[in-house]
């Protein structure tokens, strides 16, 4: 995939959108850690900041940081660019 599209695709977000994701934890300390996708949890974030690769997303109580080919849905609507990671 070009990273323009993906670009296109991230412009797309704006702050205060919904996000569906599997929390890993903190920013991308549970690849740094060597986690699997088994042991994410489904969570839904509001859009803080929106970066060319990632978007910041508070949750109730912290913030994470999530790769755009982390995103389920934005709004409700399923994201094309979202990569299901097979165990």
């Amino acid at each position: 995939m070009e990273l323009s599209h993906v670009d296109k695709m991230m412009a797309g977000i704006k702050p205060g959108d919904k996000i569906d994701f599997n929390s890993y934890g903190a920013c991308d300390s549970a690849i740094r850690l060597g986690r699997s996708s088994s042991s994410a949890i489904p969570a839904v974030g509001t859009v803080l900041k929106v970066y060319p690769r990632y978007v910041l997303v508070k949750l109730k109580v912290a913030r994470e940081c999530v790769h755009w080919d982390s995103i389920k849905k934005v709004n409700g609507i399923g994201w094309p660019l979202y990569k299901k990671e097979m165990a």
